[in-house]
Formats: structure tokens, sequence, C-alpha cells
């Protein structure tokens, strides 16, 4: 009797045991890692917790700007030194280069003939007539003219002209012009008296306010 309640208990374990596993909910697969190993997650905008946010560079309301030009300069190492006294301060910079035409007075002069012999033989002519104060110019765009000197005054230059003349050689008068670089640095800086501070002693310069573009 007894061995057969044992084999009946056996029979329904086992039916039990087969049932569970049957109707058991599978097992949840691994969860693997969002990223790899040291590098850093990712987090939803409205999971960061609240906090400063960074600070970012200011820049200069366009109200408090102005734009100058500042000049003139009268060689080029004085416009670098100012050039580069001024970047610091400047949002924008640059310079540009003029050449400032001045007239410093007449040239009494002979056109230049066809070769240097004919302008030699001139001279030896005005000399032979009691001209003084002349001489043959040698290189450049006036290459053998007669130059009969320079005056500051146009009323001495046509004198000297009249005297050339009644020895019967038509001299000419032209203005004498000096060519003259100029330096002007133009920038955007904040608005006031500091670009003056900054160039430490430029006192032949002054600005003049430019159109900011």
């Amino acid at each position: 009797m007894l061995p057969r309640i044992l084999v009946l208990l056996l029979l329904v374990l086992n039916a039990t045991v087969a049932l569970w596993w049957a109707f058991r909910a599978p097992p949840a697969p691994p969860r693997l890692p969002a990223t790899d190993p040291g590098v850093p997650g990712l987090s939803l905008l409205r999971e960061v917790n609240s906090g400063a946010a960074p600070r970012l560079a200011e820049v200069p309301d366009a109200a408090t700007l102005e734009c100058l030009e500042i000049g003139p300069f009268p060689g080029r190492p004085e416009m670098e030194r100012a050039f580069n006294a001024l970047t610091p301060l400047a949002t924008r910079i640059q310079f540009r280069e003029d050449v400032q035409r001045h007239q410093r007075g007449w040239w009494v002069y002979l056109p230049a003939p066809d070769s240097r012999e004919a302008a030699l033989a001139v001279a030896r002519d005005l000399s032979a007539h009691g001209l003084r104060d002349y001489y043959v110019v040698t290189a450049g765009s006036n290459e053998n003219t007669v130059s009969l000197g320079l005056f500051r005054e146009r009323d001495n230059a046509e004198k000297r002209r009249a005297e050339v003349r009644e020895a019967g050689y038509a001299a000419e008068i032209a203005p004498r012009i000096d060519e003259r670089p100029e330096f002007w640095i133009s920038l955007e800086v904040p608005a006031g008296d500091a670009w003056r501070s900054s160039l430490q002693g430029y006192s032949g310069v002054d600005a003049r306010p430019l159109a900011c573009q």
C-alpha cells in the first residue's frame, strides 16, 4: 500500500513541476549599458538639475561703440606702433595709406632735348650768356631737363624765366609738387576718449567719425 502512495505522490509532484515550467513568465533579457565604459550618458533637458548657466563672453552693445578714422601718421613705423596700441581696445581695426600732394613753390626749367650731349650744350651756352644757377638733371622722369631754379614765390620764378628768355631759350614754369605718404587707422571702439590714452603721445593725430558698417 505504501509504495503505491509514494508513486502517486511522485506523479503529482512531477505534474505540478511540469505545469509551473510550462506557464511561468519568460525571464527578462539582460540590460545592456547605454554607452561604452567611460563615456557619459545622455540626459533629457528636463532631467538636468536647474543650475547657473555658463556665462558667454560679453559682446559690447552696438549702441556703446563708435567708428573712427585716426591720423594722419607721418610714416609706417608710427602707424604700426599706434595700430598695435589700439588693437586690444578695438572690435575692428584696419589701416590705409594715402599719398598727399603738396605744392612747395615753383620750378623754372628748359625741357629736355633729345640727348645728353644736347642738354650739356645748352648748359654751356647759358654759361656763355652769363647765366648761372642751373644744372642738368641726370636721372628720373626729368632726365636731361635743364633746371634753372626753385622758387617759393611766383614773382621770383617769373623774373628768372624772363632772364633766360632774353638769352633766347623758352624757359617754362611748373608748380613744384612734393608727394608724401600719410597713414590712417580706421577702427571700431567703445565710445569715448579711451583711444587717446592708448596712443600715449601721438599729439599730431586726431579722429574723425566714420559710419559703422
